[in-house]
């Protein structure tokens, strides 16, 4: 009779403690929606006596949802416990509400941020790992990415002046999908150079399938920080292009300049790059394959499988690797250059006759898988 009890007691004991696990594995069935609005007051949260989002978002947790009623809600720095990566708090608008934040400065970890608009500042801080940033209008601010994990997706960031569109630092793991980001103008005074991405410092970043122009500096370049190192860097499947029209504040530095000397493991893939100088160099574990470039400025690039428009005739008759390794001399025409509108008029145009095949299919700038013998992000 003891031991009957006994084991009873230990399977209940069992059973209790599966339970508790199957729990707390599983927060998204007991999850809250909290509301809040820029004039929310107390601690209650709810649609009807809403909070503020500095309050909402210290109380969420894993799989919570915080709905963020129309308004402005100023430049609040945000601190808490945050969701987990299976259940991340969920941050959006209302239906239908417009919310702006002019600056919007976050510590708080495993958080997807969706449809905001910023006018100023967007900084993901180190603390914020694993933040996604969703549908977002960027107007005229500057984004610094510092968190492991940073993703931004299907977002615009145009018009800032005398700043980065997008600036990566201190992180691993930040990806760049699917964005516009265009139009960063330099300051009057020329001070400070302005790119459209930025990468310094940082580790296992990718871009894939954004449209990036028209920024002062350069589309994107790999810059030297601190000198703690670039590792590893993909770009893939991108429009890119430095200053469509050269004036006193877009001077064109270059579309594309991966030649930092701390940089390993770049690998730049069916991109398509006008308006300005590509610049790429010999570096370790570099892949410059299958894109389209109007102007090569270094002759030494190691490109493969790729189309050249123009190049560097003050250093170099032709390019050591033109004619070589699947790359090709040619005019690639574009739908609209001048509107960023870089998909091809002429399949042939961008077709190559490749050196090596792919071991799987790229996918391109519209999200369809592209032929291997393509070169550049469209066909």
């Amino acid at each position: 009779m003891k031991t009957t009890t006994r084991a009873s007691a230990l399977s209940l004991g069992l059973l209790l403690s599966v339970a508790l696990s199957l729990a707390a594995a599983s927060p998204a069935s007991a999850a809250v929606t909290l509301t809040a609005s820029p004039a929310g007051s107390g601690t209650t949260c709810s649609s009807t006596v809403p909070c503020t989002v500095v309050t909402a978002l210290s109380k969420a947790r894993a799989g919570d949802t915080v709905v963020l009623g129309a308004g402005s809600y100023g430049a609040p720095v945000i601190t808490g416990t945050g969701g987990s990566v299976t259940y991340p708090i969920k941050v959006r608008p209302l239906t239908g509400a417009a919310v702006t934040f002019s600056k919007l400065q976050t510590y708080l970890p495993n958080a997807t941020w969706t449809g905001i608009t910023v006018t100023s500042i967007l900084y993901v801080y180190p603390a914020a790992i694993n933040t996604v940033i969703d549908g977002f209008s960027v107007t005229g601010a500057g984004s610094y990415l510092r968190a492991n994990g940073t993703v931004v997706r299907n977002s615009l960031f145009e018009g800032g002046i005398g700043v980065d569109a997008v600036q990566i630092k201190n992180a691993t793991g930040v990806r760049l999908e699917h964005n516009t980001i265009r139009n960063y103008a330099a300051a009057a005074t020329g001070e400070v150079h302005v790119d459209c991405v930025q990468i310094f410092d940082a580790a296992q970043v990718t871009l894939v399938r954004n449209s990036i122009s028209n920024c002062s500096n350069a589309g994107v370049t790999l810059s030297p920080g601190l000198g703690l190192g670039i590792q590893g860097v993909t770009l893939e499947s991108n429009f890119i292009q430095g200053c469509v029209v050269i004036t006193a504040t877009c001077k064109g530095g270059a579309a594309l300049d991966v030649r930092e000397v701390s940089a390993t493991g770049v690998v730049v893939r069916n991109n398509t790059i006008v308006d300005g100088a590509t610049r790429v160099v010999p570096r370790p574990g570099l892949v410059f394959d299958r894109n389209v470039i109007d102007f090569l400025a270094d002759c030494t690039a190691p490109m493969t499988n790729t189309v050249v428009e123009a190049w560097n005739t003050g250093s170099c008759v032709t390019p050591s690797a033109l004619g070589t390794s699947g790359n090709r001399q040619g005019v690639v025409a574009f739908v609209n250059q001048p509107t960023s509108d870089l998909h091809v008029t002429s399949v042939a145009d961008a077709t190559v006759v490749p050196s090596f095949a792919l071991p799987s299919a790229v996918i391109g700038f519209d999200g369809f898988a592209l032929r291997g013998t393509t070169a550049g992000a469209d066909e």
